[in-house]
This record gives C-alpha cells, structure tokens and sequence, in this order.
C-alpha cells in the first residue's frame, strides 16, 4: 500500500485524534487557538479554560516568551517546564510553523517523562524539522493510537506503524481486506449501522467500540472513532484512530469481579455481623447499620464517642484494662459484651476486636466484628430461672452413684436442702427393695451406647415416707457424669391403682407380649371377654384361632411397629370368642424398652362390640347419605338419637336433626348460629381442637372418645360422640351421632359406690355375726356332747334362744345399713 502525502488537513484531523500526545497551536502573542484531545487530557483543563488566553497558565512557572522568541533563530525549543494542575514536570517542544499560508504560529507539544516516547533527541537539534509535516508525521507514527484511512468503499488506503504493531497485519495483508472482513461477526452490524451513518454526514465523527481480529487469529477490544473527510479537499477519506483496549477491558473485568467479591462480602458482613471501627485511642469513626439499628444512636451521635462508653458501666475496671492492653499488643480480643442501647435497654454481643497495625507493629485502628447473642443470653438466664423455679428434681450425678448438683426443687420433693443432698449417695436416698436394681440399670446404662434413659423407682424422704419418682437420664458430655430429671408420681401411681380398679367395673382387660418367647399374658377380664378358660395358655403364633386375616394382618403390623420403636397404637379389630361369637375389641398397645430393645409389648383390651356395630351401621348411612339427599333427610331427621353435621374447618352446626334439638334445648336457629365450643365447658376446648385434628386423618367413621357437653340451661352431660366425614353443601363436613352415657357413667360410679360400702360394711359387722354364731355352735356341741337333765336342758335352750335373738338383730343392722346406702 503506498504512503500519500499527508497534506495539512490531514494532518490536523490525525492529530486531533492523538490520546497520548498533547498537541496545542499557539497564535503569534503566544495564545492556545486550538489543541487536540490528548492536550486535554495532558494539562487537565477545559478548552473553554485555555482558548484565547496565553499558554503561560498551562504551567507552574515557564519563559514562553522566550522559547518562542528562540524558535525564530532555531530548529526548535525543548526544555522541562512543571505542570500548573497536578505539579508533573513534563517535556515541552516549541517549532515555529506556517498554517495555510497565513503567517508564523506555533506547535506547542508536551509528553509526560514518565515514560513512553519523547519527541526529538539529541540529534535533532542539528537537523531542522522539514516544514510542519515532519513534525506532525513523528507524532503520528510513534503515536501509541492506531490511524487507519479507508477509502468510500472502506478499502484500506492508508494505516499508521502503530496500527502495524496494535493489529498484527503488515499492510500487504491488510491491503486486500476491508474494515467488515476484520471485525467480530457478532459486532458486525453494529459497525455497519455506524458507518452507514456517518456516511450520510460529511465531517462529523462516531465512536464505536468492537473486537477486531489480530494477525494471530484472537480478538482484540478497539475503542475507535470514525471521522468522514470524504468530501474534504486534501483528504478524501474515512479516518479511523483507535486504541487498544484490551488490557484495560481485562482490567476493568477483573477489577468489576473483585469489587463485587467484596461489596457481597462488605454486604453480608453488614447484614450479619455489628461492625465499629476506632482510631487508635478508641474514638469510633465509623459505624454499620446494623449497629444503628441495635444501638438505636445515629451514625452522626456516635463518631467521635469512645466505644467504651457504649459498655454497661457493671463491668470492673480490669475488665476494660484489659481490653486495652491486649489491642495496645497488637492482640486480637474477643468475648462477649453487654453493651447498652440509647433507650437504656441491654444487648448482648460476642466480639472480635482486631488491631491494625503499622510499619512499626503499633496499632492504628481497631475493627470490632460484633454478632448479637442477645436471644441466647436471655435464654440462658431463662433456663437458669427455669432450673430454680421447675417444679421437678434437676440433677447431676457421677457413675459414682454421687449426686453433684442439685436445684432448689429438691427441697418441696424429698424435704432435702440443696446442701444435704449433695452429701448423699444414692444407695441412702433410694428404698431399699429397688437399690439392686438400679444398681444393675445404671451399670448397664454406662456400658450401653445409648445416651438416654427413663426409669422409675422409690425414694425415701428426710421425713421417713416414700415417693414415686420418674426418672430422665441422660449421659453429658463430661465424662462420668449424668444429667438426670426427675418428677414426683406418687399420684400418679394411686390413680394407675385406682384405674385398674376402674377397669374391673367397666370390663377391660389387660394383655403383654413377649417378643423374645412369644408368650402372652392375658389378664382375667380379657381371659371372660374372648369366653376362654382361665388356665387357658396362649401363645402369640396361636393368634389365628381368634383372628381371621385382615385382623391378624392389621395387629400384627400394629405390634411389629411398637418393636421397632413406634407409637403405641389403638385399633378396633373383630375377633372370633372361644364360645365362636364374632365381637368387636378396642386393643390398645404400647412397648417396652430396656438398652433400646423391646422386651415387651402391653395394652388393654375392651369390649366395644355395641358401639362398633352401631358405628357401622352410621356409616352405612352416611354413605346412603352422602348418595341420597331425600334418604339422608329421612335418616337424620327420623333418628331418635341426637345427630349434628357440623363444618370440618370452622366447626360451625350446618344442620341438627329433632333428637339434638329435645336433647339440647336450643332451637334449631340458635344452633344454626353457634360452632362445636359454644356447648363445650372452656375446660375441653383444647381437648375439641385436638379431637378435630385427629380426626383429619380419619376419613370416614372416628370415635374421638367421651365428651362433657353442655345443655342451654346450662346442665352438663357426657356423650359419646361417632363421626363420618361427607360433603355437605359443598363444604367438607361431619356427621356426628350424639349418645348420652351420663346415665350409664352415673350407674357405673354408683355400683362401684355401693361395692366399696358393701365392702365395708362386711368388713366391720363380720366380727359381730361370729360372736353370736360362735356362742349358738358352742351350746349345740355341749347338747350333743354331755348328758344334760331337763332344767339343764331348759337352760342351754334359753341362752340358743338368747343368741339367735342377737344374730337376728345384726343381720338386720346390716341390711338396714346397706338399704340407707
């Protein structure tokens, strides 16, 4: 490609573009007229700043007006003159020029000595510029700025060594390509749409930035800008300058990268951690707001405070001298602070204070990372209330059998101080029958790999009685030592004898199962209930002779889940008696656990086979119901038993059948417009919420068990309520059958009353009938022994008489007695 002869406007579009040089034309007097971009950027003024007035301000302290008197006389003048912004000594170049014929002027041009190329050198002060051009084509040539011309067709016409040396293609190889034939496919049509219309504006130029293909077959970043001289004389060309930018696209990219690293890490920081910063004498001189918003202060109220006084004050003063002589080391601190708010109000924080240190290894500033522990703080405090003031035994004790530590609790429980119980052994606490035996359970709990444990034995108290108690164990991680709760259960173990009591009268029986033999237990009742002898011996692989196979399927899995750790559970099965009756039993079951094994699975059985079959039975109807309006009309309304639906959701009544309305006493409206709670007592609400939840599970038939309702005239009965789930109105429903067991339950207690008096009535008139009796028995073994005469005979008669009299008149007192009651 062959070099034209760069002509005056040429040379002044190229130089304008020039970055790296500072370029500026001076006027006869000495005055900036024009100055190319790169000048700017050099001088850091304003063109508005510097055109018209004298060169003399671009610089701190220079002799301008004899450097252009000097250029008259020589080739040129150089020298190093210092910077007015910025104070740079910088070099400067002063040539004497002719613009356009129009008479002298001059070419003012600076570059940083820094680095980079210098205009000139030593030997040119020997050999003159030829004319402006020589001057200008330097520049251009040592430029770091690429400079392309393009002709109308976009061909390479000329190109510049520096773009040569940013492009990689020596111009033999860029001389058969055009500017589209270079640039990255995907910025193609950006830089068509920019030349298409830069063509259509002669002498107006556009920036564009694209990636552009270097010799060796990568991509580099250009910003470029296009300036179209088509149609002025001189030129006749599209002039391209651009840099490459590559590095500083990597740069910026990494630098971006880096920034946001840490402005997300500066972001979580702020968001989860209090951060204070001070000086090195402790004032704070910045602040997050995450402290502001604990604190409660403003930034503008704390900087310049000192962070100690931020402290509540109840700490002692070695507590903060020490603070201070560890950061004045260079130490990092931590610990937890109890600092106080700007409302008075407290706030725990665990910190970390890290000294910055200078040069000489002596702090400068601190940062304290802070992270507000202020939940856990008062959840210990809570729990340390909570040991003082819980009603049950908490403790710790050592494989030793010692007890270590003990709360106040002990005191109500086993009459013990603090004091005194810690100087007991277990051994002198516990009843002497179970001592064996927790000896064996604890030695076996510290040789388990379990870490939990639940028992429970008898304790003496200070005063002599004895309490059940309930224990919780639980190994802590000190070695040899164990957390244990216990609760005392004496009432409980009266009610679980009252109970069994009370499972005699209503029929339940009991039954265990022993996984490892398979033997089972069944108690008397049980043994009436499924019509079996009472030595019958029952083995659990016998379990088919009662059970067909969805039954034994059914507890079957129910047991296998208790063995392998499951809830106890509660099922109705039907079973086969001896005698061959089929009846419906409610088994109830739970496990057994001894080092995490299941040695036995117990519960009760009950016969439930009226209340099943009615069940059922409402069921068949409730599902004719759910098929059949006009059947459920006749169904609901026409039973004499109590029946409601009511909204599974908000247990609002939807309807109520005559039998509710008799039994209750509220009309059908005021039902309509009252919920399931409103004829509960306040006491059972929470047992209604937890029935209404349980039966979420049960789609069809449940049984939640005996409910205490409450009449409108406020009179209280207890029923038993079964429910069926149905759709009503669109609305997922229930359908409830009310029965009242107040009577049933009222006979139950008054047999178990009248048993009890029975009982202790025979127990205390029973010495009076044998009196009596004895005395009768006696006179007739001495009528049937001896040989008595007539008057003796008379006499014995007498006093028989006198004793039957007497044991008439005490079975007499114990029926009246047992009458009255």
């Amino acid at each position: 490609m062959a070099k034209p002869l760069l002509h005056n406007p040429l040379l002044e579009v190229l130089c304008e573009h020039l970055t790296d040089c500072a370029i500026c034309l001076l006027n006869q007097q000495g005055e900036v007229i024009n100055w190319n971009t790169g000048a700017a950027r050099f001088f850091g003024f304003e063109p508005a700043e510097v055109l018209g007035m004298p060169a003399d301000i671009l610089f701190s302290q220079s002799q301008l007006a004899q450097a252009l008197l000097s250029t008259h006389s020589r080739p040129f003048y150089q020298a190093e003159w210092q910077l007015a912004r910025g104070g740079e000594m910088v070099l400067v170049k002063l040539q004497l020029i002719t613009t356009n014929g129009e008479g002298d002027s001059y070419a003012l041009l600076g570059q940083s000595l820094s680095g980079g190329y210098k205009p000139g050198n030593a030997s040119d002060a020997d050999s003159p510029f030829l004319y402006n051009e020589s001057l200008f084509r330097q520049l251009i040539e040592h430029s770091h700025s690429g400079i392309s011309l393009f002709d109308s067709r976009l061909n390479f016409i000329y190109r510049s060594p520096s773009a040569a040396r940013i492009t990689g293609f020596k111009d033999t190889q860029r001389a058969v390509l055009t500017v589209y034939e270079t640039v990255h496919p995907e910025d193609l049509a950006h830089v068509k749409a920019v030349l298409n219309d830069l063509m259509l504006f002669p002498g107006q130029s556009r920036q564009c930035h694209f990636r552009c293909q270097h010799a060796d077959g990568h991509f580099i970043h250009l910003d470029c800008i296009f300036t179209n001289w088509l149609d002025e004389p001189g030129i006749r060309a599209i002039v391209l300058n651009f840099h490459d930018v590559i590095e500083t696209k990597l740069s910026e990219t990494k630098l971006d990268g880096m920034m946001q690293e840490l402005s997300a890490y500066q972001y979580a920081l702020d968001e989860a951690a209090i951060v204070v910063v001070t000086d090195r004498f402790g004032s704070i001189t910045h602040v997050n707001d995450y402290f502001c918003r604990i604190s409660g202060y403003s930034r503008e109220e704390v900087l310049g405070m000192d962070h100690q006084l931020l402290i509540y004050n109840h700490y002692p003063k070695a507590f903060l001298k020490n603070i201070r002589h560890n950061l004045a080391m260079g130490k990092i601190w931590r610990g937890d602070i109890r600092n106080r708010a700007k409302d008075k109000s407290f706030y725990w924080v665990t910190t970390t204070i890290v000294p910055f240190l200078n040069p000489d290894g002596k702090p400068y500033r601190h940062i304290a990372i802070c992270y507000d522990i202020t939940a856990g703080k008062q959840a210990e405090e809570e729990l340390q209330r909570l040991f003082e003031s819980v009603p049950d035994i908490v403790c710790t004790v050592g494989t030793n059998r010692r007890f270590r530590w003990v709360n106040p609790a002990v005191r109500n429980i086993l009459g013990y101080t603090e004091d005194e119980f810690v100087q007991k052994t277990i051994d002198e606490l516990i009843h002497p029958a179970d001592r064996e035996v927790s000896r064996h359970r604890m030695k076996r709990f510290i040789e388990a790999e379990i870490d939990t444990h639940s028992f429970e034995n008898r304790y003496i108290k200070k005063d002599g009685s004895v309490i059940n108690l309930a224990w919780s164990v639980r190994k802590s991680p000190e070695e040899g030592i164990h957390f244990c709760i216990a609760r005392d259960i004496t009432e409980k173990k009266q009610l679980e004898e009252l109970l069994h009591k009370t499972n005699e009268l209503a029929h339940i029986g009991s039954w265990a199962l022993y996984p490892q033999t398979g033997n089972v237990f069944w108690s008397d009742i049980t043994r009436e209930l499924l019509e079996v002898a009472p030595d019958y011996d029952m083995q659990w692989h016998m379990a088919d002779i009662f059970c067909g196979p969805e039954s034994l399927n059914k507890i079957n899995g129910s047991i296998d889940d208790v063995i392998n750790g499951g809830d106890p559970f509660n099922i109705e099965i039907e079973v086969r008696t001896g005698g061959g009756k089929m009846i419906w039993v409610s088994i109830l079951g739970e496990g057994k656990f001894d080092g995490g094994v299941c040695t036995q699975v117990y519960g009760t059985v009950q016969d439930i086979d009226i209340q099943k079959r009615a069940q059922l039975k409402l069921q068949e109807q409730a599902e004719e119901l759910a098929a059949s309006g006009q059947r459920y009309g006749e169904l609901f309304h026409m039973n004499p038993l109590p029946m409601f639906v009511f909204d599974a959701d908000t247990l609002a009544f939807m309807d109520i059948n005559s039998a509710a309305i008799k039994q209750y006493g509220y009309s059908r409206e005021e039902f309509l417009s009252m919920t399931l709670r409103e004829i509960r007592p306040a006491g059972e609400v929470d047992r209604l919420n937890r029935a209404v939840e349980e039966r979420r599970l049960h789609n069809h038939l449940f049984r939640p068990g005996v409910f205490t309702h409450l009449k409108k005239n406020g009179e209280a009965i207890q029923v038993e309520i079964v429910s069926s789930a149905l759709q009503y109105h669109e609305r997922p429903a229930r359908l409830a059958l009310v029965l009242d067991v107040t009577e049933r339950n009222r006979q139950v207690a008054e047999i178990e009353a009248q048993n009890k008096k029975l009982r202790e009535i025979s127990w205390m008139q029973s010495h009076i009938v044998r009196a009596p009796l004895s005395r009768i028995m006696g006179l007739v073994n001495l009528l049937h022994d001896t040989n008595p005469n007539n008057k003796e005979i008379a006499e014995i008669t007498g006093y028989i008489q006198l004793s039957a009299k007497e044991l008439d008149q005490v079975i007499q007192n114990i029926t009246d007695s047992a009458f009255s009651n």
